[in-house]
């Protein structure tokens, strides 16, 4: 999915609370939030979170790829 799907301001960011913008900046940074992301208007910190996503392959999590086996059944195996 993250082939065809990059997360920007219209279609993720501008939609989600400020605090979803900024779990998604640590994830996909890998870095704690840096105290500035706290401050920011919604619409610059959507922007900020666009830029810095874009070329991470960071996906909202309801677009992830889910293990289709459970994992009691890898065990099984």
């Amino acid at each position: 999915m993250a082939d065809h799907y990059v997360p920007d301001v219209p279609t993720y960011f501008g939609r989600v609370s400020s605090a979803q913008i900024v779990s998604a900046l640590c994830e996909a940074k890998g870095t704690p939030a840096a105290p500035a992301w706290s401050r920011m208007k919604k619409a610059e910190l959507a922007a900020l979170a666009a830029r810095e996503v874009a070329g991470t392959g960071w996906l909202p999590e309801v677009l992830r790829a889910r293990d289709p086996v459970p994992d009691e059944l890898h065990d099984a195996a």
